[in-house]
């Protein structure tokens, strides 16, 4: 004869099981999720030791990220763009050389035969050459640019490919890449050259300074902070062939005195500050480059130093 269980049985047990998981899940889950993180990163390390080809870390990293925690992802994407940075030293010694045929002839003679030196990756596309196409295609799906300057076409980061993994990374490391993917959109200089307005380094140190506050112990804080101090040089100086200062004359350049009169130090903010103090002594010496001027202009840089040190 057919035994049927009463309800409330059926019931008593289901919520029994469903305590017990509920107890015990997170912990569970956590460990499960730390041994993840150890076998992907693991995996991950030998790929990197073993020095494996970009194309195939990067298909690693897509098959994985999804498994793994925030910060098992940061490792993987952060490690990536360390791999790239390394490439890129490497690759400057080769320059000197000559022996990275890829880049200083192949890629540079065909480019400058189809577009001399105004070729951007947004014209990829364009490319008539199959070598050259193929080449530069392989260098868009690794994470890099091409950009031409003095004379010459050389591979940067594009810090544009790495928003594809925001979703999977903490705030910090996201707002990182977030800051840098500006960097490679609009670079701020070539050539010796600022290729920005004053009010655009100004609008970029602001959120430069903003990341350094918000996430003290990140650990690309000293990325972001190198970054930082080279846009207070930028903002107080020029750079060679773009001075703040007319050469002749030292008289203060025309868009950087509208930008220094425009800036709102009273809004807050340590560079705001440091730089209210500096733009006093400049009204007084007639925004001329005095030897007052220069030595102000320096204790500026000093005080931003000193604060990042703190």
């Amino acid at each position: 004869m057919r035994i049927v269980k009463p309800l409330f049985l059926i019931l008593t047990y289901l919520s029994v099981v469903v305590f017990l998981f509920g107890c015990t899940g997170p912990g569970s889950t956590a460990s499960e999720e730390k041994l993840q993180d150890q076998a992907v990163l693991a995996e991950f390390e030998r790929l990197m030791r073993e020095n494996a080809a970009e194309k195939e870390i990067l298909a690693f990293i897509d098959t994985n990220i999804s498994k793994v925690t925030k910060e098992g992802a940061n490792q993987l994407v952060t490690g990536y763009e360390t791999r790239q940075k390394k490439s890129l030293e490497e690759l400057d010694q080769q320059f000197a050389g000559g022996k990275e045929e890829k880049w200083t002839k192949t890629i540079p003679n065909g480019l400058h035969k189809e577009f001399g030196y105004s070729f951007s990756m947004q014209q990829l596309d364009q490319i008539k050459d199959p070598e050259i196409k193929r080449m530069l295609e392989e260098v868009r799906d690794t994470g890099y640019l091409a950009r031409s300057a003095e004379g010459i076409y050389f591979p940067v980061i594009d810090y544009q490919f790495y928003q594809q993994y925001y979703v999977y990374l903490t705030d910090d490391i996201k707002n990182y890449y977030k800051i840098m993917a500006v960097e490679s959109k609009n670079p701020p200089a070539a050539d010796a050259a600022l290729l920005i307005t004053p009010d655009e380094i100004l609008k970029r140190i602001g959120a430069q300074e903003s990341y350094i506050k918000d996430y003290p112990v990140s650990v690309m804080r000293a990325d972001i902070e190198e970054l930082y101090l080279r846009y207070v040089n930028f903002y107080l100086s020029g750079l060679n062939n773009t001075p703040a200062f007319a050469y002749n004359t030292k008289f203060l350049r025309k868009d950087f005195q509208e930008s220094y009169k425009n800036f709102d130090t009273s809004a807050g903010g340590k560079f705001a500050e440091a730089f209210s103090g500096y733009l006093e002594v400049l009204k007084n010496e007639n925004y001329i480059l005095t030897d007052k001027v220069v030595q102000e202009r320096q204790q500026v840089i000093e005080k931003m130093k000193q604060w990042l040190s703190a």
